[in-house]
């Protein structure tokens, strides 16, 4: 199986629009970005990440 590639844009809009999103709940965003759960979880975990061992 072909792992997915995504734009940079692409992440960048998930990224803001999932920290910014009040009560909706991050599956709604993954849905509305035709994207995966688990894809945008991981997403979000790697700027945590990098502002723990900056």
């Amino acid at each position: 199986m072909k792992k997915a590639t995504y734009a940079e844009g692409l992440k960048d809009q998930a990224l803001s629009k999932v920290f910014s999103r009040r009560d909706r709940m991050v599956q709604a965003v993954a849905e509305e970005l035709n994207i995966r759960v688990h894809i945008l979880k991981n997403w979000m975990k790697k700027p945590l990440l990098e502002t723990r061992t900056s």
